[in-house]
């Protein structure tokens, strides 16, 4: 579903659907000019989901809450041939285009040079680059796996568990450095961020003491309780650690994901159980309040000193598990059951059987509460939704989420707008105000780059076709494929192109800028295409592991 956000206000001198009458409201926190504009309707009041290609069945606007009839509605919808009624929101459509640019392929490495254990092989979870165009990915492996050429880039798992890895490579693909974090029992990745001189930052939760094995020895971190919050830094030009914690309580606490701002300064989600306290001076304690489970935000200076830490979602067994960091704002999603409570703001479900999700901005500063907007799946149920955030350094906010069919997007502001499924992308003013939406059939998406500012870029699964943007298209070759998609700012379509071969291939993580970005992607045995036509032929009966740097075609 192509869109941007209209609404329909009281207004009776207002003739017909074509006379729109618009007003644009300027965003005070960023200096984003996102309108939001008004369109006025006779005797109506009401906000209503519109696109290209169909007519209202009825005169009847659902607005979340409330529903009315709108008399005459139908008939001035089917008179403007670009416009569509769905319950929830009036959005006209982005133009489509016939077709639209691919990518190039300028240069693909493999990761792992050995063929991985069938019963545990090795995953991809994270990657980043520098300015420099060096590439650090994060993951899981089992056995003795070789990441690089030499000794040095063959490494051993300790004990009988899954490790996480952390590994540089140049920008041309050769070896840097390779770590190995291990503890007692779980390997629970919440990611890696990288600065621009190439400091990275990982976070992911742990069991007991942490080992770190680095080609400078190994260095442990001693946990607190069940499971912990484990974060540490690495210098990008040799791979030595900075300063590395465990911060939590006696139950079982986990870190979702991690992101850095333009200063260097840390951010993490997660969630905790009974109570944890983050940091040594100042330390924050935290306490459940409500369920069992409650969702954290948490921030850090670039050494490695608490800088706030909050509870943003209680009342139930929540957890926080998006984050997004720019344009002066703190971006997080997370996940509630039947009811919650979030910044103090009481949230609500359709259904009491689905799991919903929300997005709530917070201050850099202090972690305080801005607002919150709910995301619910619709239909009788049990559904879920789940939402990642991304937000440029423009202050463009961008949500990519997957659902069973169709979900309502309620606005800070009560306003309800509908989009389809299963996956969708979005994007909203900083204010949490709806600008426009689409809607496709793939089978998952990864976190979407929102660089350079005026584009996201999306990376998913699909089979058979998959609509992008209006008559733009895509076609699998065989099993499944993965796409990689760019829209503007504005909700239009730019750019799109498919990978695969006769197996099953799917993207595993977006890095870099948009313009050109760093694709981590699994690839099945045999000849696979990638975008811009280049072709690999991978000879692993079980696929691998592949780095493809993109660049504008």
């Amino acid at each position: 579903m192509d869109s941007r956000s209209r609404k329909i206000r009281d207004r009776p001198r207002a003739r017909r659907l074509a006379d729109w009458s618009w007003d644009g409201d300027e965003d005070a926190a960023s200096g984003e000019a996102g309108r939001h504009n008004h369109a006025y309707v006779a005797g109506c009041s009401a906000s209503v989901v519109v696109a290209t290609g169909r007519s209202t069945p009825t005169g009847d606007v659902d607005v979340g809450d409330r529903t009315r009839r709108c008399s005459g509605l139908r008939r001035s919808v089917i008179a403007v041939a670009s416009l569509l009624v769905v319950a929830g929101a009036f959005i006209p459509a982005a133009p489509a285009s016939a077709a639209v640019p691919s990518w190039t392929t300028t240069a693909v490495s493999t990761l792992f040079a050995n063929e991985p254990l069938a019963s545990q092989p090795v995953s991809v979870r994270e990657v980043g680059t520098d300015a420099s165009g060096n590439r650090y990915v994060a993951g899981y492996f089992y056995g003795p796996t070789v990441f690089g050429p030499g000794s040095a880039g063959t490494m051993a798992t300790v004990g009988t568990n899954v490790n996480t890895y952390l590994v540089s490579y140049t920008s041309a693909g050769a070896l840097r450095w390779v770590h190995r974090i291990a503890n007692g029992l779980t390997a629970e990745l919440g990611g890696i961020a990288v600065t621009p001189s190439g400091t990275v930052v990982l976070a992911m939760t742990t069991f007991g003491t942490v080992h770190i094995s680095t080609p400078y020895g190994d260095r442990t971190v001693a946990g607190h309780g069940a499971l912990d919050v484990f974060v540490a830094t690495f210098a990008g030009s040799d791979g030595h650690i900075i300063w590395a914690r465990t911060d939590g309580g006696t139950g079982s606490d986990r870190v979702s994901r991690v992101a850095l701002d333009f200063y260097g300064n840390v951010y993490l989600v997660g969630s905790f159980a009974t109570w944890a306290t983050f940091g040594d001076t100042p330390a924050v304690t935290l306490n459940v309040s409500g369920g069992y489970v409650n969702g954290f935000a948490a921030s850090y200076t670039a050494a490695g000193t608490l800088r706030w830490a909050t509870d943003v979602v209680t009342g139930g067994n929540e957890s926080l598990t998006g984050l997004a960091v720019g344009g002066g704002g703190v971006y997080v999603s997370g996940t509630y059951p039947q009811a919650a409570v979030v910044g103090g703001v009481p949230v609500t479900a359709i259904q009491a059987d689905s799991v919903n999700s929300f997005l709530a901005r917070l201050s850099p500063i202090d972690g305080s509460f801005r607002w919150v907007a709910k995301v619910r799946p619709q239909g009788a149920g049990p559904y879920a939704v789940s939402i990642t955030p991304a937000v440029s350094s423009a202050g463009e906010v961008y949500l990519v989420g997957s659902t069973h069919s169709t979900v309502e997007y309620r606005a800070p502001d009560g306003a309800g707008y509908v989009l389809s499924g299963p996956q969708f992308l979005l994007r909203v003013q900083s204010s949490g105000a709806f600008i426009w939406g689409h809607g496709f059939a793939a089978a998952r998406v990864v976190t979407p780059l929102a660089s350079p500012p005026g584009f996201v870029t999306v990376a998913g699964t699909f089979s058979g076709t998959i609509a992008l943007n209006g008559d733009v298209s895509l076609t699998s070759s065989g099993g499944t494929d993965g796409f990689v998609a760019q829209w503007s700012s504005a909700g239009a379509l730019t750019r799109a192109a498919r990978f695969g071969g006769p197996g099953n291939d799917n993207p595993l993580a977006l890095a870099g800028s948009g313009d050109a970005p760093l694709l981590a992607a699994q690839v099945g045995p045999g000849t696979d295409t990638l975008p811009g036509g280049n072709t690999i032929a991978v000879a692993k009966p079980s696929g691998d592991v592949v780095l493809a740097a993109l660049a504008s075609a």
